[in-house]
């Protein structure tokens, strides 16, 4: 991020026990790039989703995810999907123990490329690592702009109460 460069909250989303979705709608395209920050668990360990624009069945989603735990590192790579599968291990801790993640979302705004999104994650107990995501928009090859965000808890999971997801914009000085 270049000198000068601010972030700005948008939004704050927390969860219930009792919804599996958390959403940012109506995100304005003031911002050069987007920032989610999350401390979240839910009430079974698994994964989640991030989909853009309510998009969740054209298979425009990719992704590469590198995992480091206390013995190991792994790759995976996954193409044509219906979203942004954040699925590592452990992703999403079980009560009481909290996950944290970084969500990048760069030129989210810009409606002649792709959308490209960096994450970083992490628990205590199980690993932590980066994923790379490309999205090709609405139809597999759309450039539009973002301006919906939805974070799915998998597998039947809700976030628990003490989730938290905030979304910022990054304005260039």
């Amino acid at each position: 991020m270049a000198a000068g460069n601010t972030y700005e909250a948008i939004a704050t989303a927390s969860g219930t026990g009792s919804s599996a979705t958390i959403s940012f709608t109506s995100i304005p395209s003031t911002y050069t790039d987007l920032v989610i920050a999350g401390s979240y668990s839910a009430t079974a360990g698994a994964g989640f989703d991030v989909t853009l624009n309510n998009v969740t069945t054209n298979s425009s989603y990719s992704l590469t995810r590198i995992t480091f735990t206390a013995s190991a590192v792994s790759s995976f790579r996954s193409t044509s999907q219906n979203a942004f599968a954040l699925n590592y291990n452990g992703s999403i801790a079980s009560t009481p123990e909290y996950s944290t993640v970084l969500i990048d979302l760069m030129n989210y705004a810009n409606t002649t490329t792709y959308k490209t999104m960096l994450v970083k994650f992490g628990n205590t107990t199980t690993d932590l690592g980066p994923i790379v995501g490309l999205w090709r928009g609405s139809t597999g090859s759309a450039t539009e702009a973002i301006n919906r965000v939805d974070l799915q808890a998998a597998g039947g999971a809700n976030w628990t109460t003490g989730t938290t997801f905030s979304l910022y914009g990054i304005k260039a000085a």
